[in-house]
């Protein structure tokens, strides 16, 4: 771009000059950091590795720590994805525990009889150096967000190199810390918002999909709110969010949900004679945090507030997909043996078809399909107590119980493929949460209605446990 248009943009939109040099750099090439653009040659590789080890020399302070990773930082940004892997190997191997250090810190540690001071230079020694660098950065603006965003860059490439798969390990460790609930913020989102940040809802949001602005309005107008988790260190990114219904009833058909009807869009004023939330969707903005669990948490700070905010709604519920039901009928489907009373004929050729224009098919099944949907989500539990369905496992794992199969609630080409179109509700019984939770956790028992228990309990053969 260049310095004259550069200028007339500063112009126009108020921005200062040195803000769009930043931003728009003038020179084309990239800028070379520790004197290196590229990892192309063993060179620069040398030089890179040599200056890592040099980054987390024991002799140097914190701050000189702080000022080399943010160099560290400024030339992993600059690299293409093949040279970020290289960069990412060189951080893992040059900057490694001590494994002598570590031989001798636990000799001593015998020596000494578990000391203070021995144990507290084990606890040294088992920080790596790169660890060292990775803590500096989350005192660094906007590093913390550097940080998540290598850290979703390792998770994509450890998928292919494995070796990688420790790095973004013990960056989820530091990560973990940093994001606990208790450093987080939770926020109602409202159409008054910044645009921007309505613009990231719009783009993050992972179960159903946002088309327009005018759909966004819908979900965050009348009794139709959205809540998130930010921290204070990403004060504008959404970490994790979730989209609820306020109602006086628990059978809701997400069709008509997201419909842009006056039905579904009550004064705001309204909201407190209402008596049952109803949580649609959760949506996950950061594959840097995978595998820090922010979810349950949301779920239970939302249930709190709501309680406090609207005393008068007693009753939580979801309206949920059920995403592994097909693949698992499938599977049923395929083995020797059927031990279910619905037609296998019937259901094996609604598993293997593909359109779903016409609903008929499905409709003529309603009461087996419901029945086998029942005792999926009731028993579908492996050997080491985790449900197959990972939404069932989501809520199941944070004290949910099963309360209601919804028939044609998702009429989505997504939803008629995944599900024939049903939906369940899961119950938060907020007096009996941690109950249900270590039910589940410690025991595989599904807490389920009466409704859900009788739909399934003639779907097996007689005979056949």
């Amino acid at each position: 771009m260049s310095t004259s248009i550069l200028r007339a943009f500063s112009k126009i939109h108020n921005y200062s000059w040195l803000k769009l040099i930043k931003l728009f750099p003038v020179e084309k090439s990239k800028p070379a950091i520790l004197g290196i653009a590229e990892l192309k040659d063993k060179k620069s590789v040398a030089v890179l590795e040599s200056a890592v080890k040099d980054f987390v020399s024991p002799n140097l302070d914190n701050s000189q720590i702080m000022r080399n990773s943010v160099m560290l930082g400024n030339l992993y940004m600059i690299l293409n994805v093949e040279d970020k892997k290289k960069f990412l190997h060189i951080l893992k191997d040059s900057c490694d525990v001590d494994i002598d250090a570590l031989k001798t810190a636990i000799d001593l540690c015998y020596q000494d009889e578990y000391s203070d001071k021995s144990r507290l230079k084990l606890i040294n020694i088992l920080h790596s150096g790169r660890n060292r660098i990775f803590r500096q950065f989350v005192f660094v603006q906007d590093g913390l967000k550097f940080l998540v965003d290598m850290r979703a860059d390792l998770i994509e490439y450890s998928k292919e190199d494995k070796t990688l798969k420790p790095l973004a390990d013990e960056l989820k460790v530091i990560l973990s810390s940093w994001f606990d609930t208790g450093l987080l913020d939770l926020v109602r989102i409202t159409w008054d918002d910044k645009a921007s940040l309505l613009e990231k809802i719009m783009r993050y949001e992972a179960v159903h999909e946002i088309e327009s602005w005018e759909d966004l309005h819908c979900r965050l107008s009348g009794n139709k709110h959205c809540y998130a988790f930010f921290h204070y260190k990403m004060p504008d990114e959404p970490l994790i969010f979730v989209e609820i219904y306020l109602s006086n009833k628990v059978e809701v058909k997400m069709h008509d949900l997201l419909l842009r009807n006056e039905n579904y869009l009550m004064e705001k004023d309204s909201d407190s004679g209402l008596t049952h939330v109803i949580f649609y969707s959760i949506s996950n903005t950061q594959k840097g945090l995978l595998g820090i669990n922010l979810g349950n948490f949301l779920i239970k700070r939302v249930v709190d507030k709501i309680h406090c905010d609207l005393p008068n709604v007693k009753y939580f519920y979801t309206l949920s997909p059920i995403t592994g039901f097909r693949s698992w009928l499938k599977h049923e489907c395929e083995k020797n043996s059927w031990n279910f009373n619905v037609d296998k004929e019937r259901v094996l050729s609604l598993v293997y078809e593909n359109d779903f224009s016409n609903h008929d098919d499905i409709d003529s099944l309603k009461e087996g399909l419901m029945s086998l949907c029942a005792y999926y989500l009731s028993t579908a539990v492996d050997e080491k107590g985790k449900h197959y369905d990972a939404v069932a496992n989501f809520h199941l794992s944070n004290g949910a119980s099963i309360y209601g199969i919804n028939w044609m609630s998702d009429i989505s080409n997504k939803g008629l493929h995944q599900s024939f179109g049903m939906m369940v509700n899961y119950e938060y019984d907020v007096n009996s949460i941690s109950d249900r939770y270590i039910g589940f956790t410690s025991n595989k028992k599904i807490e389920v209605s009466k409704t859900v228990a009788n739909m399934h309990k003639n779907i097996k053969k007689i005979g056949v446990l």
